[in-house]
Protein backbone atom coordinates (compact mmCIF):
# COMPACT_ATOMS: atom_id res chain seq x y z
CA UNK A 1 0.00 0.00 0.00
CA UNK A 2 2.89 2.40 0.43
CA UNK A 3 3.86 1.95 -2.89
CA UNK A 4 1.06 3.87 -4.42
CA UNK A 5 1.88 7.47 -2.43
CA UNK A 6 5.59 7.04 -3.89
CA UNK A 7 4.93 7.05 -6.90
CA UNK A 8 2.35 9.49 -7.23
CA UNK A 9 5.27 11.71 -4.98
CA UNK A 10 7.55 11.14 -7.80
CA UNK A 11 4.96 11.75 -10.51
CA UNK A 12 4.03 15.36 -8.28
CA UNK A 13 8.50 16.46 -8.32
CA UNK A 14 8.61 15.41 -12.11
CA UNK A 15 5.75 17.58 -12.72
CA UNK A 16 6.57 20.15 -10.57
CA UNK A 17 9.88 20.54 -12.03
CA UNK A 18 8.71 20.03 -15.42
CA UNK A 19 6.86 23.23 -14.50
CA UNK A 20 9.15 25.26 -13.46
CA UNK A 21 11.40 24.75 -15.62
CA UNK A 22 8.91 25.67 -18.01
CA UNK A 23 8.38 29.21 -16.55
CA UNK A 24 11.83 29.96 -16.15
CA UNK A 25 12.30 29.60 -20.18
CA UNK A 26 9.56 31.59 -20.66
CA UNK A 27 10.87 34.25 -18.10
CA UNK A 28 14.05 34.08 -19.54
CA UNK A 29 12.29 34.40 -23.51
CA UNK A 30 10.20 37.25 -22.65
CA UNK A 31 12.87 39.47 -20.77
CA UNK A 32 15.42 38.20 -23.73
CA UNK A 33 12.70 40.11 -26.23
CA UNK A 34 11.81 42.98 -24.30
CA UNK A 35 14.74 43.65 -23.06
CA UNK A 36 17.28 45.21 -24.92
CA UNK A 37 20.53 45.01 -21.73
CA UNK A 38 19.72 41.88 -21.84
CA UNK A 39 19.49 40.74 -24.78
CA UNK A 40 23.07 42.34 -25.94
CA UNK A 41 24.50 40.65 -22.65
CA UNK A 42 22.83 36.91 -23.45
CA UNK A 43 24.23 37.75 -27.74
CA UNK A 44 27.51 38.96 -26.72
CA UNK A 45 28.37 36.55 -23.53
CA UNK A 46 26.62 33.35 -24.30
CA UNK A 47 25.39 33.17 -27.80
CA UNK A 48 28.93 34.80 -28.97
CA UNK A 49 26.93 36.89 -31.66
CA UNK A 50 29.24 39.95 -31.51
CA UNK A 51 31.17 39.23 -34.89
CA UNK A 52 33.19 42.50 -36.58
CA UNK A 53 35.44 42.52 -38.57
CA UNK A 54 38.14 43.41 -36.03
CA UNK A 55 36.72 40.74 -34.05
CA UNK A 56 36.97 37.81 -36.75
CA UNK A 57 39.36 35.45 -37.38
CA UNK A 58 40.81 35.84 -40.83
CA UNK A 59 43.02 33.08 -43.04
CA UNK A 60 44.82 35.30 -45.87
CA UNK A 61 44.77 34.06 -48.97
CA UNK A 62 46.77 35.47 -51.89
CA UNK A 63 44.06 34.76 -55.22
CA UNK A 64 47.41 35.34 -57.58
CA UNK A 65 48.58 32.27 -56.33
CA UNK A 66 45.46 29.67 -57.41
CA UNK A 67 44.83 28.26 -53.90
CA UNK A 68 42.96 25.16 -53.63
CA UNK A 69 40.91 25.55 -50.21
CA UNK A 70 38.87 22.87 -48.61
CA UNK A 71 36.95 22.37 -44.99
CA UNK A 72 36.57 19.40 -43.06
CA UNK A 73 36.47 18.15 -39.61
CA UNK A 74 37.28 21.26 -37.49
CA UNK A 75 40.25 22.72 -40.11
CA UNK A 76 40.50 24.22 -43.36
CA UNK A 77 43.53 23.43 -45.64
CA UNK A 78 44.85 25.38 -48.08
CA UNK A 79 46.98 24.30 -51.17
CA UNK A 80 48.78 27.26 -52.71
CA UNK A 81 52.45 26.81 -53.99
CA UNK A 82 53.12 23.36 -53.24
CA UNK A 83 52.35 23.93 -49.85
CA UNK A 84 49.40 22.19 -48.00
CA UNK A 85 48.43 24.53 -44.83
CA UNK A 86 45.54 23.49 -41.95
CA UNK A 87 44.27 25.97 -40.15
CA UNK A 88 42.45 25.60 -37.06
CA UNK A 89 38.75 26.96 -36.53
CA UNK A 90 40.31 30.41 -35.11
CA UNK A 91 42.30 30.57 -38.11
CA UNK A 92 45.47 29.78 -36.39
CA UNK A 93 48.33 27.23 -38.61
CA UNK A 94 48.36 23.91 -37.59
CA UNK A 95 50.45 22.48 -39.27
CA UNK A 96 51.98 22.25 -43.51
CA UNK A 97 53.04 19.99 -45.57
CA UNK A 98 55.08 20.65 -49.01
CA UNK A 99 53.23 18.77 -51.82
CA UNK A 100 54.70 18.78 -55.44
CA UNK A 101 50.50 18.83 -57.15
CA UNK A 102 49.21 20.50 -59.79
CA UNK A 103 45.54 18.93 -60.00
CA UNK A 104 44.69 18.11 -56.47
CA UNK A 105 42.04 15.76 -55.47
CA UNK A 106 40.83 16.33 -52.00
CA UNK A 107 38.36 13.85 -49.66
CA UNK A 108 37.54 13.34 -46.60
CA UNK A 109 35.83 11.37 -43.40
CA UNK A 110 35.15 12.75 -40.23
CA UNK A 111 38.71 13.41 -39.46
CA UNK A 112 40.83 11.89 -42.16
CA UNK A 113 42.20 13.88 -45.05
CA UNK A 114 42.80 12.24 -48.59
CA UNK A 115 44.57 14.43 -51.09
CA UNK A 116 45.89 13.16 -54.31
CA UNK A 117 46.70 14.03 -58.43
CA UNK A 118 43.19 14.21 -60.28
CA UNK A 119 42.90 11.66 -62.81
CA UNK A 120 46.05 9.39 -61.30
CA UNK A 121 45.49 6.00 -59.62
Amino acid sequence: MEEKPKIAKESVIKLGTSFLLIIFIAVVLARYLINDEFRNMVDSKILRKNLTENSSHVIEINSDSNPYVYAFDKYITVLSKNVLSFYAQNASLVSSIDLNITAPYMNSQDKYLVVAEQGRK
